[in-house]
């Protein structure tokens, strides 16, 4: 199984197998995305040592927020319909920039993606042992969330308004 993690303009990629999006709960706050910001809020309820990336106190739970799932769910469907796996969109955008063309002003964000895992219990106990996706997630910076998942290819993006 893969992830990967990013704050600013870092990115990962590897080249997946393509196929068409699934028709996952649209981003008004579907299944999918309301279970994913259950088990994070469950993990930052928490302290957690988060390796390399140091210990975390418990922190404040997020709130899923309609364009951060907007920018979630577009980027998961990018990344089946192209055939890819990484932070960069298949427009060369970062996850900043997928943001703000939401119409989000963010004065944080970053972006989780994982690709393979079966169910969001999997998908998020992946993150929580990688020390970059751990320390991600509990981020006190971090205020709000959304979540997308389409054939496996799963996005978190992470961030806090102005």
């Amino acid at each position: 199984m893969l992830v990967c993690a990013t704050i600013g303009l870092s990115a990962c990629s590897l080249a997946l197998p393509g196929g068409p999006a699934t028709d996952d709960p649209d981003p008004a706050f579907g299944a999918t995305a309301l279970r994913l910001l259950e088990l994070v809020n469950e993990a930052r309820a928490e302290p957690r040592a988060c390796g390399a990336r140091g210990a975390f106190d418990a922190t404040h739970p997020l709130e899923l927020e309609p364009r951060l799932e907007r920018a979630a769910q577009r980027h998961s469907d990018d990344m089946v319909n192209g055939g890819f796996f990484s932070h960069t969109g298949s427009d060369g955008s970062s996850p900043a920039e997928r943001v703000a063309r939401e119409g989000y002003a963010w004065a944080a964000v970053g972006e989780t993606i994982a690709a393979g895992h079966s169910t969001p219990e999997w998908a998020v106990s992946a993150w929580l042992a990688s020390d970059g996706h751990c320390a991600i997630i509990m981020g006190p910076r971090f205020t709000q969330l959304g979540a997308g998942v389409a054939n496996l290819r799963w996005t978190l993006v992470f961030a806090r308004p102005r």
